[in-house]
């Protein structure tokens, strides 16, 4: 167990999936988004909930996504980029 800590390869893969666990949380649960629909008396909860989920239907899928990432930003192998 000793020498699994001491590699720092393992550690540095633990240290970016806690980045991308608090990053990504972050980004996609806007507290903006959450209290209307959580809250049945504030009324707009089918507006908050359209403009939230919006973006999962009409994104331009995985292939626009990836030149994206690859030629313009050239953020391929990198925190950004994923």
């Amino acid at each position: 167990m000793r020498a699994v800590f001491q590699n720092i390869k393992i550690l540095s893969g633990f240290a970016n999936s806690i980045f991308y666990l608090v990053a990504g949380t972050a980004i996609y649960s806007d507290d903006h988004t959450l209290l209307p629909l959580s809250r049945k008396g504030l009324g707009q909860e089918e507006r908050w909930l359209c403009s939230s989920s919006s973006t999962m239907y009409f994104s331009g899928g995985i292939v626009p996504s990836y030149i994206l990432v690859k030629e313009p930003f050239r953020i391929m192998d990198t925190k950004g980029g994923l």
